[in-house]
């Protein structure tokens, strides 16, 4: 079109295919509504020093609000001009444009307020003039509004009185000025104080804005002005190409030069920032494939880090498409019984706030641009749940962190809540209580309708005494086909929420905490008494239980191996190793917070011993024997009593498990 509506005190212009008053494939000027140029009022008799002045700001083509615009217009110009012969010809007083100017046009502010333009029109004094605005854009390849606002000409007064600084060089240091202030400058020679320059206005930098100039990471002292990395409190301009790798933070950020310069977050990246601004946000895949064998499982549970729905199309040749790969969304109330549905052969889209698992046969960076979300509020998430339906993982929830920093998630009583994330190997999910990498997807559980949770990149604040014990159980396999070999228990002392044990195959082995009734993977206790500690396990073999402490210190703390009866002290030996087998019944150990609760009931009753040179071993069932270290050295069956040579046996401890309608374990010492 060839026509502009005008509002009331701003203009809004549309840059692109079929938005506006612009046409893409032509150059047109801009009109009002009377089929004149797009101009101001007649001045008369230009007042001696006067300048114009207005607000400019530049934004996607996106309603009222201020996303940031697209660079891709290569072509889009705007221009201020002006006119002395009644707009018979013009001339150019300053233009934007992405094509070399000085006045980059992709740099105009992407702000509610804009960016304040002055031009100096001291040349034109006394004359009658015509000023007029113009915008160009002759290929369909970005779509923008650019803004105007406040439009004004008269002369800048002083704002306080000349002072004079003397000089006899080409420069001088400027002192006393105040940070974010505007200034009025012009040169007088020392020959004649009647022959002066003209007043050019400049504004001081705000005093908490830091500069990045030289490409390469955000960490690097060096590549910023000054060498001032900005913390949570600062602005940054960012004027070349920059990479987080490591934790970077900043009150608003704002890229600005031409071509804009590129925001890159990888690896462990994480990015503070209280304003939305284009990134492009990178997470490393190993491949499952035969260059890995024996080392990865190779899933993740990933999230869409842009402040949008990501659609198939949107990625490039290192994204989700590039060779081999497994992407699956999660629906816990899948009537069928598969809450995992395959995306690898049709089209897909990854929404924000969800989480998808993933996986590729080949080593990739998984890779996201666009805009992300300012953190500096927090995002809530509405939970599923059915009240009606019987579905195995009802309630269920695969949720993705929305922000490109770290983030904890927060039930709906403002604690911060227990999760399910996957584990290092990627062969399984564990439970967790802390920080949510960018990029990460994670587990929640609701249990009743209308729940939500909600992200947040505020850290607890730490308590002494208040924090975490951590158990693992763990059985080391390398191949994809096998179940899931480790898995974890939390015990909170911070009054924290709890977390049912998630468990997807029900062949896997498991550790838990029953209490009520249920199953725990997290539980919330005041580190005094029993607590019992559970096991099931897939296979017979060796295992490994270990204890870790976050934030939190015992006096005492012991292990009750129920089974066999052994004491392990955890201050001194935080890991113990045991053997397992799907038929054990599963109260296997007992966790003592008190030296006074150490008397605890122990399952096996003695049903073995050496006698000279015989093993006397009385039950019945299957006599399965182990060496210390847990290899199987023979089995046989026991229908009563059975006399075993000690000389079969080389001297040393071994492990006797008499599996039967119950499974006693107990250790020989064969001398």
């Amino acid at each position: 079109g060839n026509t502009a509506t005008l509002s009331t005190n701003s203009y809004a212009w549309s840059f692109g295919s079929n938005n506006g008053v612009f046409d893409d494939h032509a150059r047109v000027n801009i009109y009002d509504n009377n089929q004149r140029w797009l101009v101001t009022p007649i001045i008369n008799s230009l007042a001696a020093n006067a300048s114009l002045s207005f607000d400019l700001a530049l934004t996607a083509f996106s309603g009222s609000s201020v996303p940031a615009p697209a660079t891709t217009g290569t072509d889009d110009k705007f221009i201020v001009l002006i006119s002395t012969d009644n707009m018979t010809t013009w001339t150019t007083l300053r233009e934007w444009n992405n094509s070399g100017s000085s006045y980059v046009y992709n740099d105009i502010a992407n702000t509610t307020t804009g960016e304040n333009v002055n031009i100096d029109l001291s040349s034109y004094s006394g004359q009658t003039v015509y000023v007029a605005f113009y915008g160009e854009s002759t290929t369909s390849n970005a779509d923008n509004n650019l803004h105007i606002d406040n439009v004004t000409i008269g002369v800048t007064v002083p704002a306080g009185d000349w002072q004079t600084k003397a000089t006899a060089t080409t420069t001088a240091d400027l002192t006393g000025l105040t940070a974010g202030t505007k200034y009025d400058l012009k040169v007088v020679t020392n020959c004649d104080e009647t022959i002066e320059s003209a007043t050019v206005q400049f504004t001081t930098l705000v005093g908490n804005m830091k500069y990045f100039l030289t490409a390469g990471e955000w960490g690097t002292a060096s590549n910023w002005m000054d060498e001032e990395i900005p913390a949570i409190t600062d602005n940054a301009t960012i004027r070349a190409n920059v990479t987080i790798t490591g934790d970077a933070a900043a009150s608003k950020i704002t890229l600005q030069g031409s071509p804009t310069p590129i925001l890159t977050i990888q690896g462990n990246g994480s990015l503070q920032t209280d304003n939305s601004v284009t990134a492009t946000v990178k997470k490393h895949i190993t491949g499952y494939g035969a260059e890995h064998t024996g080392e990865v499982i190779g899933y993740y549970l990933i999230a869409n880090p842009l402040n949008s729905t990501v659609y198939s199309y949107n990625f490039g040749p290192t994204g989700l498409l590039t060779g081999n790969y497994d992407l699956y969304s999660w629906s816990y109330s899948a009537s069928d019984g598969k809450e995992w549905r395959n995306y690898e052969a049709s089209s897909f889209s990854l929404y924000t706030q969800t989480g998808y698992l993933y996986a590729n046969e080949s080593d990739v960076d998984l890779t996201f641009t666009g805009t992300v979300m300012a953190n500096n509020t927090d995002v809530t998430t509405s939970l599923n749940y059915s009240s009606t339906g019987t579905y195995a993982f009802n309630g269920w929830n695969l949720v993705g962190n929305p922000f490109v920093c770290n983030a904890y998630v927060k039930d709906a009583t403002d604690n911060i809540a227990a999760f399910y994330r996957m584990n290092k190997d990627g062969d399984g999910f564990v439970a967790a209580t802390g920080a949510i990498k960018p990029m990460e997807g994670i587990f929640v559980k609701a249990t009743a309708t209308g729940q939500s949770f909600k992200f947040t990149r505020t850290a607890p604040v730490p308590s002494n005494g208040n924090g975490n014990l951590n158990i693992q159980l763990a059985k080391k396999v390398t191949s994809r086909d096998e179940v899931a070999t480790t898995d974890n228990a939390i015990v909170r002392f911070d009054g924290g929420n709890t977390l049912e044990k998630f468990m997807f195959r029900q062949d896997n082995m498991k550790i838990y905490i029953p209490q009520d009734g249920a199953d725990f993977a997290v539980v919330a206790s005041e580190a005094k008494g029993v607590l019992p500690v559970n096991v099931k396990v897939a296979t017979t073999g060796n295992y490994t239980i270990s204890f870790s402490n976050d934030d939190i210190e015992f006096a005492y703390l012991h292990l009750i191996d129920r089974f066999t009866g052994e004491d392990i002290d955890l201050l001194i030996d935080p890991e113990y190793t045991f053997i397992a087998s799907p038929r054990d019944k599963e109260n296997r150990f007992n966790l003592v917070f008190n030296s006074f609760d150490s008397n605890i009931d122990i399952e096996s009753d003695i049903f073995a011993y050496q006698s000279g040179d015989e093993i006397i071993v009385s039950g019945e069932g299957e006599l399965q024997i182990f060496d210390v270290m847990g290899r199987f050295v023979t089995s046989m069956k026991v229908n009563g009593s059975e006399r075993i040579s000690a000389s079969t046996y080389a001297n040393g401890v071994y492990v006797f498990r008499m599996v039967g309608e119950t499974v006693k374990t107990q250790k020989i010492v064969v001398k």
